[in-house]
């Protein structure tokens, strides 16, 4: 049976019942679905003791009674009351690692010890024991941890803007962790406004010259300054315009694009992505390339019918095995989600990391194939379906054995 007056004890009292989930789950005595902290209070509060169970006792030779009780006693603070695992820690003088292990042992061994219709009821696997925190307890979380949301928060009720908050904190990623605490305070520092966009917004003008244009594109210096430009719609990127422009592209292609559109005189930029190395020298590790979005749909156009770019219509995919209706593209291969590398789980069946020319030279999905594997015409290795990865596990570890690779 639900026990009202725990309920009422677990709840944060007074403001927002930030555990109004939770009390919602015990009163209705149903468990809510996936894993979630409101499955354990409602788990617990139907839990019975039993009279010969040993889940209420030290284990013999294992826990003294001291220890049993600070381990109660850790789970009682956990479940009952609003403090995090941080303070519980510092008041037994134990660390916050070993009162998260105490926390997931107690409950399992008070899981063990249940009777089989309460398991029916909340299987192991939907009970966590990570609770939501009220507001205050977030604050004191944050202290713990160095303050860097507390003191953001102080900042922003002083009416400091957001540059002189990260300027004080430490940078930008400290301002964007903070910020992320904050929103589950119900508290939001705005974004700076980046200073790159006023000076260029001028891009989003259909009247503008391509001279005009070209001379606001090379103002753009960094890879920091393309991204925030990028984001705010004012310029694409050659590679997300040559494959809407049907162009299958490899890493090594953007180049060509980018020849292709600087030939017929259209203002097109570039910057280095890179980063520094120990003696403070710049390491180019590739290229952004990227166009005024004005110009986007001339530059389609451009690469659709250029004679130069005709061998990357071809779609360079193959299949292997089962015929397919639709042959897909190298972008949907690598990040559509629905295909994954043969190499990868081939390495799981072998229990070992493998080389991809070892898949090649082997062969491995040749032989009588139920299913399709998509490979590139040069070097791109293997793909298969992830909605078929049984059949495919089944094929490969059959393979596998007959090539003596396990």
């Amino acid at each position: 049976m639900v026990n009202p007056e725990r309920v009422e004890r677990l709840s944060t009292g007074g403001g927002p019942n930030l555990f109004e989930k939770e009390d919602a789950a015990l009163a209705s005595g149903r468990p809510t679905e996936g894993k979630s902290f409101e499955n354990i209070l409602a788990f617990l509060s139907e839990y019975v003791v039993s009279t010969d169970t040993k889940t209420m006792t030290p284990r013999s030779g294992i826990q003294t009674l001291d220890q049993w009780g600070r381990s109660m006693r850790i789970l009682g603070q956990h479940l009952g009351t609003d403090k995090i695992n941080e303070e519980i820690a510092d008041e037994l003088g134990v660390t916050k690692q070993n009162v998260n292990l105490i926390i997931k042992s107690r409950i399992r061994r008070l899981y063990e010890s249940a009777s089989p219709e309460l398991k029916a009821k909340y299987p192991l696997e939907s009970l966590s024991s990570r609770k939501p925190l009220p507001i205050a307890s977030r604050r004191r979380y944050s202290e713990v941890r160095g303050g860097l949301a507390a003191r953001a928060e102080r900042m922003a009720s002083q009416g400091k803007t957001p540059a002189q908050i990260k300027q004080e904190l430490g940078g930008s990623r400290k301002l964007g962790d903070a910020r992320q605490a904050l929103r589950g305070w119900g508290i939001n520092i705005p974004l700076e406004i980046n200073p790159i966009l006023p000076a260029l917004k001028d891009l989003a003008n259909t009247d503008l010259s391509d001279k005009d244009i070209q001379a606001l594109l090379d103002k753009v210096q960094n890879s920091w300054q393309y991204k925030v430009l990028l984001k705010a719609g004012l310029i694409v990127n050659l590679t997300s315009l040559a494959r809407r422009a049907g162009l299958y592209l490899r890493g090594s292609d953007i180049p060509r694009i980018y020849e292709v559109i600087k030939g017929e005189n259209l203002p097109v930029g570039k910057v280095s992505n890179y980063v520094r190395g120990e003696d403070g020298e710049r390491a180019i590790l590739g290229w952004y390339y990227f166009i005024a979005a004005t110009r986007g749909p001339k530059a389609s156009s451009i690469l659709k019918e250029t004679p130069e770019l005709q061998d990357l219509r071809i779609n360079p995919v193959r299949v292997i095995g089962v015929p397919v209706k639709t042959v897909p593209n190298t972008t949907e291969l690598e990040r559509s989600g629905k295909y994954r590398r043969v190499l990868k789980l081939a390495g799981e069946i072998a229990g070992r990391k493998l080389r991809s020319n070892l898949l090649n030279q082997k062969n491995i999905v040749a032989g009588h194939v139920s299913v399709s594997f998509y490979t590139e015409e040069v070097g791109g290795g293997f793909w298969y379906e992830v909605e078929h990865e049984d059949a495919v596990r089944a094929h490969l570890a059959k393979r596998m054995k007959e090539l003596g690779i396990i």
